[in-house]
């Protein structure tokens, strides 16, 4: 984040834009910050960090007197703090459970380096998550350093090679809280926290401690001029209890509300709330989601997405009576089922990046270019061995004339079996989502 400019427009100009972190209106720095860029860096921003960005640097504030002085000047202004500038874009792409089962690691060790590399299971999407301005995911295993600690169901752990694949990829964001939190116990949690965070990305829904929690509870992110806060939830943690000194967001009702209250305090341009929830392999949401995607989208949520069933349920578009009396576009995902894991069978052996945008406009935002990719788990049998690949199936299939076709350049040779579990996914996803699709389009 650049300084303010040294031309010295008016204090209106510095001052707010500085306040939220943001380089001053018609500087150089100023006229760039409101260009869509394909990944240009975001920050991480927290309760109290939004005058120390006046220095340039996260974390590097005014000393204690300009501060006040600052705090002092800006208060008869407070109210006219702006919105990412209209025109502001920024696009997603969010994936569900990010698995490890045994076959998995199994699949990534190489006995050459005696390490491990999962680079394969990225490759073929990775153009996808590159190409969004943020890409996110959910983390459904502990990173806890040991290899005895490797594992699979029902505790999962994993290699820290998995979490650099995925920043390798494009992943900026995972979603932390889930049910399989504290499979390591506190020490996972922690470690999983300050891998992901030492890598260049941020993990939500989980706290290394109640400090941590209590400095930032409702993490904000800025990226292409908007403000977004994150939250993320778990249903519950597999009966494991949460140990002392850590933070794991559980769904409670009136937390939510709380959150998304103290989120519309922040500045924030738009509102995220990751859900993991549901009944596990099953296609369509039940009540309890439906209840608590409702209780967020009262509470203010603009998007909602969910995880856990392991299989794909439908998503759709709402408008729905804002603060203000005028409608608001709301955006739901009950879940987005598998993006790799070995549960290779019929519904669970794939999912879907889910894609979409955000644009500032006169009226508040817009959701716009809702559609998703299909992607299937592929067992490629290399000399190395099997590896895992996700593989986006609209880079071999199409329907033409009310029939599968494929496409004549493919990406890769896949087995007969490939090919058969590929159409039967294919198949399944496009015609259990197609009143999605249809409902989210305009």
């Amino acid at each position: 984040m650049k300084s303010v400019n040294d031309k010295k427009p008016c204090l209106r100009k510095v001052l707010l834009p500085a306040l939220r972190g943001r380089p001053p209106m018609g500087s150089s720095a100023g006229r760039a910050a409101a260009e869509r860029s394909d990944r240009a860096p975001f920050d991480f921003v927290g309760r109290a960090t939004h005058l120390g960005q006046m220095s340039g640097k996260p974390g590097v504030g005014l000393p204690f007197a300009g501060v006040l002085a600052v705090l002092l000047i800006l208060a008869p202004l407070a109210s006219l703090v702006a919105r990412a500038p209209v025109g502001s874009r920024i696009s997603f792409a969010v994936v569900g459970d990010l698995m490890g089962h045994d076959e998995q690691i199994k699949s990534a060790y190489d006995t050459k380096c005696k390490c491990y590399d999962y680079s394969s299971v990225f490759e073929d999407t990775a153009p996808i998550f590159r190409k969004a301005d943020l890409a996110i995911g959910n983390l459904e295993v502990t990173l806890p350093g040991k290899a005895d600690r490797y594992k699979g169901y029902p505790l999962f752990g994993s290699p820290d090679a998995y979490a650099e694949a995925m920043k390798k990829a494009g992943f900026d964001i995972l979603t932390l809280a889930n049910n399989h939190t504290v499979d390591t116990g506190k020490a996972g949690v922690i470690r999983t926290w300050n891998v992901v965070h030492k890598l260049g990305m941020i993990g939500l829904g989980v706290y290394p401690s109640q400090k941590a929690y209590e400095k930032n509870p409702v993490p904000v992110i800025e990226k292409n001029g908007f403000r977004i806060a994150m939250l993320n939830y778990t249903y519950g943690t597999n009966g494991l209890p949460v140990p002392p000194g850590v933070r794991i967001n559980h769904i409670y009702p009136e937390r939510i509300r709380q959150d998304l209250k103290k989120a519309a305090t922040l500045d924030v341009d738009l509102k995220m709330v990751f859900f993991h929830f549901g009944q596990e392999y099953t296609r369509q949401p039940n009540n309890y989601q439906k209840q608590m995607v409702d209780v967020a989208v009262q509470a203010g949520a603009d998007i909602v997405i969910g995880g856990h069933p392991h299989v794909l349920q439908p998503y759709e578009k709402r408008h729905v009576k804002g603060a203000d009396g005028r409608l608001r576009p709301v955006l739901i995902a009950y879940s987005l089922g598998n993006f790799v894991s070995h549960q290779i069978r019929r519904y669970t052996d794939g999912g879907m990046i889910f894609r979409f945008s955000v644009e500032m406009t006169d009226q508040g935002i817009a959701i716009r270019d809702v559609d998703y990719d299909p992607v299937l788990v592929y067992l490629d049998n290399t000399e190395k061995g099997v590896l895992y690949r996700v593989l986006p199936v609209n880079d071999y299939l199409y329907y033409k004339d009310g029939k599968i076709r494929r496409k004549e350049k493919l990406p890769r040779d896949l087995s007969k079996a490939g090919w058969a579990r590929m159409n039967q996914f294919f198949q399944d996803t496009t015609s259990h989502l197609a009143k999605s699709r249809e409902n989210a389009s305009p």
